[in-house]
């Protein structure tokens, strides 16, 4: 299983169709089919944005492994307030996912004014990660078609 196989996976557990999600990750339709049928071997910065504030785990998406399991973490915040609102977890098939999302957010609901700190850490580790594989991703494309 690769990243590509990964976006399918991630954007219908989203419940969205790739016009819904082009539309609103601010990119063309076309590029999610191609990206998802592995015809296209970039990611636009704006589709990994989207799917990270939608709550994906960017990792799962870019790593190696052939776990199929979606990783779904806590959406990101998009409001400036030091705490967030308790909400409960998209429902899911899943009930051990359902589990791991509630005492996930259990964890940092509790934390007050700390939270945000938390997840600018998570926010800049996730960031940092998807740099460094884009970077490998990019150099093995270098090698792979010479310019």
């Amino acid at each position: 299983m690769n990243a590509f196989d990964r976006l399918f996976i991630a954007r219908t557990f989203l419940s969205l169709s790739q016009k819904e999600a082009a539309e609103q990750a601010g990119i063309n339709a076309a590029a999610i089919s191609v990206m998802e049928r592995g015809e296209k071997k970039f990611i636009p910065t704006e589709y990994i944005h989207f799917l990270y504030e939608k709550g994906i785990d960017l990792n799962w998406i870019f790593s190696d492994s052939n776990d199929t399991s979606l990783v779904f973490r806590q959406p990101a915040e998009t409001t400036t307030t030091p705490a967030l609102p308790t909400t409960t977890p998209p429902p899911v098939a899943n009930g051990s996912l359902h589990a791991a999302l509630s005492s996930h957010h259990q964890q940092h609901t509790h934390s007050g004014g700390m939270i945000m700190n938390r997840y600018m850490q998570d926010f800049n580790n996730d960031l940092k990660d998807i740099l460094l594989e884009l970077k490998k991703l990019n150099a093995s494309l270098c090698t792979t078609y010479p310019g």
